[in-house]
């Protein structure tokens, strides 16, 4: 069954259904999730829809961190605008999990959302208020340096000595 549904998950037109198949093939065979996924992230995809991209790069790294890493950093690179959707996407709202990285890689995906959300660019705010897609990325960017603060290796110091 999970063959089948990952050899049609890109003809549903409907996001949510798309997300459900792929939330089961998380669930039943991750290889099947992540291949779909790292196909949604490829640039015919992004050009056709951006959105599920977006929502794509962001599942990528918090589901398979270490392994999609390469493809991510790259993307940080040649992408910028996809990435900046990908941590803008409404899905981070509700799950900011740090991803399960190496130091280094945390304090290269940390540096990457300092330049483009730079915490001297988050809302602040005195009173109850919504909390929009740029507070929470700067709050997700704080997760990830703290996580590098609690982590005592020497590549935990590289974003601090920024």
């Amino acid at each position: 069954m999970s063959e089948e549904l990952f050899s049609g998950i890109d003809q549903f037109e409907a996001m949510s259904v798309a997300h459900d198949v792929l939330d089961y093939l998380l669930g039943a065979e991750p290889e099947l999730a992540q291949l779909a996924l790292e196909r949604w992230v490829l640039e015919a995809a992004v050009l056709e829809r951006p959105a599920r991209a977006a929502d794509a790069a962001l599942r990528l790294l918090q589901e398979f961190g270490p392994a999609a890493w390469p493809q991510i950093a790259e993307l940080m690179k040649t992408d910028t605008e996809l990435m900046r959707a990908a941590f803008s996407a409404p899905r981070l709202a509700y799950d900011r999990r740090v991803p399960a990285l190496t130091e280094a890689q945390l304090a290269e995906l940390w540096l990457w959302l300092e330049n483009e959300f730079p915490t001297s660019g988050d809302p602040q705010f005195d009173d109850a208020h919504f909390v929009g897609p740029r507070e929470t990325i700067g709050r997700f960017r704080d997760d990830v340096l703290e996580r590098l603060r609690t982590t005592p290796t020497d590549a935990a110091g590289v974003p601090s000595a920024r």
